[in-house]
């Protein structure tokens, strides 16, 4: 929750902690869509929950969406992607 609060501090936007308190979660429940890692629903519902809770407009919104993602997500599976093919390429060997 904190990564997308500092993500909209970042970008200039001073939102109360509870508007994010409030999407994140919910945000978390789109992650049922059938796509890997609920790539798209999540964002979506964050990017659209924000508007109306914080009063920032949807672009501002999707892009600390997309620092929030990217920094939670995107960036762990990609560390993890290293280790794994580091790891399996001295087991090989």
């Amino acid at each position: 929750m904190c990564a997308l609060w500092l993500s909209l501090y970042a970008l200039g936007f001073s939102v109360s902690f509870s508007a994010v308190m409030v999407a994140v979660p919910l945000g978390s429940v789109a992650g049922v869509t059938p796509l890997p890692g609920g790539l798209g629903g999540v964002e979506a519902v964050l990017a659209a929950l924000l508007v109306p809770t914080t009063g920032i407009d949807l672009s501002a919104a999707s892009a600390a969406v997309v620092i929030h993602r990217a920094s939670t997500y995107w960036l762990s599976t990609a560390i993890g992607a290293v280790t794994v093919s580091t790891f399996g390429a001295m087991e090989a060997s």
